[in-house]
């Protein structure tokens, strides 16, 4: 089956080529035809095969596979978009420096799981100070984007 539709999509190929190519006039619809007969006969035979008897055998895959290893990859892109963007929020609205791991679901809609943030507090002094800072943090991120938020 393959090698009639390769065969098939050949035939058609050169058929156009010749026909852009071919002169104008009685040799140009000459050389036309003759590719379309061409184009025909190869249309007909799986036809001709039949009506012989030798039945055209048509093999199905025992196995189907999954698009783990696409919707890993789709779900890892979307994690380091979500990743560059709660970076790009803390740096803004907090002035920190912050190390940024998302976890999405690898099957779509590749949902958010988790958030995970280390943060550089540096430049902060005080337990409480800096305890206020990461649960402003956790609870901004926690809204923004629906999902678990783990401040560091």
């Amino acid at each position: 089956m393959k090698e009639y539709i390769l065969m098939l999509a050949g035939v058609i190929i050169l058929s156009a080529l010749v026909t852009c190519i071919s002169p104008g006039g009685k040799m140009g619809k000459f050389v036309g035809g003759m590719t379309k007969l061409l184009a025909l006969a190869v249309l007909v035979t799986p036809l001709v095969q039949i009506f012989k008897g030798d039945l055209p055998e048509l093999t199905v895959s025992e196995t189907f596979e999954d698009d783990a290893g696409y919707f890993a990859a789709c779900s890892e892109r979307l994690s380091q978009g979500d990743e560059a963007e709660v970076a790009a929020y803390i740096e803004k609205e907090y002035g920190l420096d912050s190390e940024i791991a998302v976890t999405r679901e690898t099957v779509p809609p590749f949902s958010r799981k988790k958030i995970r943030i280390l943060l550089d507090l540096q430049g902060i002094n005080g337990t409480d100070e800096r305890i206020y800072i990461m649960t402003r943090i956790q609870e901004a991120i926690q809204a923004e984007y629906g999902c678990t938020a783990e401040v560091m």
